[in-house]
């Protein structure tokens, strides 16, 4: 199993498909290349454009974190989220 994480801080980088088109990367090596099984992540629940991504991708929602983050004086839950590989493959058969 895999967990990755995606950090864009430079928000004249949002928005512009790096996201997902990371996420895809990262799948491709995880299946088909170093065979792992699942692949896991983390993202703030705030966070719907890469949430969205990810959902995009394949990903689904297993479960929340709740406060699993700090800052700025607030606490931020986060949704942990899984992909197998049967799940991968099928998202690669509907983009073909």
């Amino acid at each position: 199993m895999a967990t990755f994480y995606i950090a864009i801080a430079d928000k004249e980088n949002w928005s512009k498909g790096y996201g997902s088109e990371t996420t895809e990367f990262m799948l491709k090596y995880s299946f088909d290349i170093i065979d792992l099984h699942p692949v896991q992540l983390h993202v703030a629940v705030k966070n719907e454009k890469g949430v969205k991504a990810y959902l995009k991708n394949g990903f689904k929602i297993e479960g929340e974190l709740r406060e699993a983050m700090f800052q700025n004086g607030i606490y931020y839950n986060f949704y942990i989220m899984r992909i197998l590989e049967n799940e991968y493959e099928e998202i690669l058969k509907q983009k073909q």
